[in-house]
């Protein structure tokens, strides 16, 4: 057998042509540059098995690394190629005593359903750090797998018992008949808090077999309680206990009132209790009433009138309930809070005692709370003005593009690479416009990459397309990916283990050979080779995937 193996090997090597048996010696002795070299002198725009084959063996490559940081560059470029990592490589990496690389190995085995796979996804479950057996569970629940509850239980043992309840989700997303008993058996919990967090995923994820449970509730001489029984009714759009739902209008606590005329709503029930008690909310000025206006009323008066309140809660939450009625009123406001100092000025989420009703709270000053307290607030809000600015979108396009402007008139702000985004999206003429002047904008060189890329992917024109091209295939960028482990034991415990956060600058360069390789332009396949051979070492992996990308 192994004489005829070589007999058919040595046939083949013959029947090739000279380019692919000097090719394929230069590539089994890892000889890139030579490879490339030889290609792009000889091949021209054909035998595209050749560099299928330069591609794979990098990504082949860097999987054998012995550096860490590019190895899990290696195992993320397999990502973009979707070229399966081997399961052997996994599992090596749920044996790894870094977090990160837990997450990381975790994340990939997540997208595959491949009999093997989920035990390697279990092993998730032996890691010391909660939040990565947290992601394990998570994956097994999306499996619907049957060693889930099990799993659950285990881990509850060796949880104080007012954790169980951060369980509730995970046993509702898996959603079989084991998984509600057990949901059903945390609602009748000692410890209210897990009993709330159980009624509320039983509402969340509408499991409809929870109801005989949960309407009992609506009695409980608790108000938090009875607040998430209220929410979970009409999530579920339960009729059967209408008219408890209804007696809510009359409870002396207001946010059970709310709680009820949101539940009422979303019955599409209407009474003239209700309104009397959305008028009384209104003369109360009631943040969690203002934040939730849009669920209950579509009439912007009320809000627009709020806008001039001397409170700045009252002014915040009514302006962000006008953005989700895409309401121009909103805008001044809106301004305000997208241009506000992430460092100076924070926001957070104020819930309601039974967790179901919150509004925003502008806090002006963090100087009196500790460090990891006042990093917290800052990454909340962070991401809070990313999502206030991701939603202006849906304002009537005058009213986006006065913030777009203002945005470019400010200098270098930490979200123009997302208003960029959001021209694209948007694809008018007059955005088109504003991405042009972002294009040309004087000492702000993320800004202008950024929306070449947006004006290059819009563009049906070929000689624009072939300038940007080119002007890319000048552009030398750095390593393309970082990865960085959690500064202190403590930290990795929390949910971000693992932090993939490469600078704008790099991230530029990922997005635009991507989108290049997607378009398959004629000179991609010159550029991802030039790339290759004299680009940093530890972007091979990644041009390798594009690659492939490309000639697929």
């Amino acid at each position: 057998m192994r004489t005829l193996s070589l007999l058919f090997l040595s046939c083949i090597c013959l029947m090739a042509d000279p380019l692919t048996k000097k090719f394929s010696y230069l590539l089994s002795q890892g000889q890139i540059n030579q490879c490339i070299n030889l290609y792009l002198k000889e091949g021209g725009s054909t035998h595209y098995e050749l560099l299928d084959k330069l591609a794979k063996k990098i990504l082949e490559r860097s999987l054998s690394s012995e550096d860490a940081e590019e190895h899990l560059i290696s195992l993320f470029s397999h990502s973009i190629a979707n070229v399966p990592v081997p399961l052997h490589i996994l599992d090596a990496k749920l044996s790894s005593p870094a977090p990160y690389e837990q997450s990381v190995g975790l994340y990939l085995l997540g997208n595959r359903f491949e009999d093997k796979v989920e035990p390697i996804i279990a092993k998730g479950l032996s890691s010391m750090f909660l939040p990565i057996r947290m992601q394990a569970l998570y994956f097994l629940a999306l499996r619907k797998s049957p060693i889930l509850v099990g799993q659950v239980e285990s881990l509850q043992n060796l949880l104080p018992p007012e954790y169980e309840g951060i369980f509730a989700d995970l046993l509702a997303i898996q959603g079989t008949p084991e998984a509600i008993t057990k949901i059903r058996h945390l609602i009748t919990h000692k410890i209210e808090q897990v009993k709330l967090s159980a009624i509320r995923a039983g509402g969340a994820f509408h499991i409809d077999e929870l109801l005989p449970v949960i309407r009992p509730f609506l009695d409980d001489p608790s108000q938090r309680t009875k607040e998430v029984a209220l929410f979970s009714l009409g999530e579920m759009a339960d009729l059967k206990e209408k008219d408890k739902v209804i007696l809510a209008l009359d409870h002396p606590n207001p946010l059970i009132r709310l709680a009820g005329a949101l539940s009422l709503k979303k019955l599409n029930i209407e009474t003239e209790k209700l309104g009397k008690v959305c008028k009384t909310l209104e003369k109360d000025k009631n943040l969690y009433y203002i934040a939730h206006y849009p669920e209950l009323s579509q009439e912007p008066a009320f809000l627009a009138d709020s806008l001039s309140d001397t409170d700045d809660n009252v002014r915040l939450n009514a302006a962000l309930s006008l953005l989700k009625l895409k309401h121009p009123a909103s805008v001044p406001v809106i301004r305000d809070i997208i241009f506000c100092d992430p460092s100076a000025v924070h926001f957070k989420p104020h819930y309601s005692p039974g967790g179901v009703l919150s509004y925003i709270e502008v806090l002006p000053s963090a100087s009196t709370l500790s460090g990891e307290e006042r990093s917290m607030l800052t990454r909340y809000t962070e991401g809070f003005l990313m999502q206030v600015a991701s939603a202006s979108l849906e304002l009537p396009e005058p009213s986006f593009l006065f913030l777009a402007e203002k945005i470019y008139q400010a200098g270098r702000h930490p979200l123009t690479r997302l208003f960029i985004q959001l021209l694209e999206q948007k694809k008018s003429e007059e955005c088109k416009k504003m991405l042009e002047r972002f294009a040309g904008k004087i000492g702000d060189p993320i800004a202008r990459r950024f929306a070449k890329l947006a004006l290059y992917r819009l563009s049906d024109d070929a000689a624009s397309d072939l300038r940007f091209i080119s002007w890319l295939e000048k552009q030398e960028p750095a390593q393309m990916m970082q990865f960085c482990e959690a500064p202190s034991p403590q930290e990795r415990y929390k949910s971000r283990d693992i932090l993939i956060q490469p600078e704008e600058e790099i991230a530029f360069f990922i997005e635009a050979y991507e989108t290049i390789a997607l378009h398959r332009e004629p000179k991609t396949i010159p550029i991802l080779l030039h790339a290759i051979s004299h680009g940093h070492l530890k972007n091979r992996p990644i041009f390798a995937a594009l690659l492939l990308k490309t000639i697929q």
